[in-house]
């Protein structure tokens, strides 16, 4: 439940009576991408109590509390527990909703993660969502500091594997270390940033979120961006996979590995993966 304080005002949303604001502001992102949930779950018990926590995510099994700001040593024990009397993962959501452009390269406000290993860590890790870069079932997730490659559908290792077998003569052992950062790191994706800013601005008004006072109705996750980069790199990959191997078409091969090479060297956004390569080794990654 969000904690007390002036955003703990009561908000209806699609039909739905939240005890804050906040907690209607993370509906939104939800719906945003698509990701189904229910609020206020019935049928968990903590320590032999019956218990509503702010959401539960089916297809993700996470159980997500609300928090107005960073959780004290009470709340992140209940999560514990929580966790370990229901055997699924419990997520603290604190703070305001993330704002993807306020630092490059990290979000402010990261989920803490509800497991056995929060009791000894006097810094809990950072948690974001991510995004898997082949859009399956599951499509998001909450995983250690944003890595797709966490994700519990494994979908991120088939489409990297892709990628090095099509560019490892290309590409020198640093370029494709960063290609796995670049890829991997999907906390700040196209759809989630969208997500985030239907979230942090929306305004609501009998039951339905606009985007702030007077403006236009948020449009969900039908209407979200394409990720062209993503997209673009898995056409590629499935285009050169697609070619037979008969040295007749070699040329045809070649051509598509040039141009997924040369695609790829202008995705790299230094500046950003040297933000994300000094945060990694500031937190012993």
């Amino acid at each position: 439940m969000t904690d007390g304080d002036v955003i703990a005002i009561k908000t209806k949303f699609h039909g739905v009576k939240y005890d804050s604001r906040l907690e209607a502001m993370w509906a939104v992102f939800f719906e945003s991408l698509g990701i189904s949930y229910v609020s206020e779950p019935e049928g968990l018990d903590l320590s032999g109590k019956p218990y509503l926590p702010d959401f539960y995510l089916p297809k993700q099994d996470y159980i997500i509390e609300v928090k107005g700001e960073y959780p004290d040593e009470e709340a992140r024990e209940k999560g514990i527990m929580l966790s370990e009397d229901s055997g699924k993962e419990v997520f603290l959501l604190h703070g305001d909703i993330p704002n993807p452009w306020a630092e490059e390269g990290v979000l402010e406000s990261p989920a803490v993660a509800c497991d056995e290993k929060l009791r000894t860590r006097a810094t809990p890790s950072p948690y974001y969502w991510t995004e898997c870069p082949k859009g399956c079932s599951i499509g998001y997730g909450i995983t250690l500091t944003g890595r797709a490659d966490l994700l519990p559908c494994k979908c991120f290792d088939d489409f990297y594997r892709s990628l090095v077998n099509r560019t490892a003569l290309l590409f020198t052992a640093e370029e494709l270390r960063l290609l796995w950062q670049l890829a991997s790191y999907r906390f700040d994706s196209p759809h989630l940033c969208w997500a985030y800013d239907n979230a942090r601005d929306a305004y609501f008004e009998n039951g339905v979120a606009y985007h702030g006072r007077g403006g236009d109705e948020v449009r969900f996750w039908a209407h979200r961006p394409i990720d062209e980069g993503v997209e673009k790199i898995f056409n590629l990959v499935q285009a050169i996979n697609e070619v037979s191997d008969d040295p007749l078409f070699e040329d045809e091969r070649n051509e598509l590995h040039s141009e997924l090479a040369e695609f790829m060297r202008g995705q790299l956004d230094w500046r950003k993966i040297g933000v994300l390569n000094r945060y990694l080794k500031l937190h012993g990654k």
